[in-house]
């Protein structure tokens, strides 16, 4: 059915339809990106949280050396409380990291510098501890110091935090590119809208305005006595149409 033969409730609910898909289709656009921005957030959230996790394994790995190096130098038993403390901060840590991670790779690397520094703690430091216990075993003790290095669980814990840290710039480069999304279609949905808009008026314009203008200039005419005047419309089957055949009735009433 064209257009100008649809009745006129039709017509602005047509030309109304219209500017509303258009504004819902970019609304869904834009929710749906929010959606990816949220996700992106959160999960960069939990990255951050990774990255200080691995901020916090190397400390605890360090710690422990440290420890340990203390005891040797001064024999002083304080230095093995704070060597379980730092041991069991590096337990937690490294839990937390493998639990809350989702990349396969990094839960392996924690695995990895796990198995090392276990290796270190039992061949080496817990040795060096126990020896240190005894008067005689202490020159035993510092003589093993360096036999077991753990450069291996610290380059680990550095590639671990390289790739947190790539992977936080890949999520928020594609949270930036949301972000530009969202506000691209929120222009370009409100340009659209708004042509959209003007298209319907002027296609509502066409199709009843300017109808109506032509019909009331032919009443004039017919009213003036003026039994020529063409009347338009009259092939329409709207509203207009219907006033057109009405007006075509009084025409030919009055040259009868």
């Amino acid at each position: 059915m064209r257009f100008q033969n649809l009745k006129l409730s039709r017509k602005l609910l047509v030309a109304f339809a219209a500017v509303m898909a258009a504004s819902i289709l970019a609304d869904l656009f834009v929710l749906r990106t929010l959606n990816v921005i949220a996700d992106s957030t959160e999960k960069n959230a939990r990255s951050f949280d990774l990255s200080l996790a691995v901020d916090a394994m190397l400390l605890a790995t360090i710690e422990q050396q440290n420890t340990v190096r203390g005891l040797m130098a001064s024999g002083d038993e304080k230095y093995v409380g704070e060597y379980e403390a730092a041991k069991q901060a590096l337990t937690a840590e490294a839990g937390t990291f493998k639990a809350r991670t989702v990349s396969p790779e990094q839960r392996a690397r924690v695995e990895k510098v796990e198995a090392i520094v276990a290796h270190w703690q039992s061949a080496l430091a817990e040795r060096q501890i126990a020896l240190m216990r005894d008067p005689n075993g202490r020159d035993q003790a510092r003589a093993l110091t360096g036999t077991i290095p753990l450069t291996e669980a610290r380059k680990t814990l550095t590639a671990i935090q390289k790739a947190q840290d790539a992977i936080i710039e890949s999520r928020l480069a594609a949270t930036k590119a949301a972000d530009g999304s969202a506000r691209l279609t929120l222009l370009v949905g409100g340009m659209l809208a708004v042509l959209i808009a003007v298209a319907m008026g002027i296609l509502l314009s066409r199709s009843i305005v300017a109808p109506i203008g032509a019909m009331t200039a032919a009443m004039r005419r017919l009213a003036g006595g003026d039994l020529t005047a063409d009347v338009p419309s009259t092939d329409r089957r709207d509203e207009v149409g219907a006033m057109a055949k009405a007006v075509q009735v009084f025409k030919d009433a009055a040259n009868q």
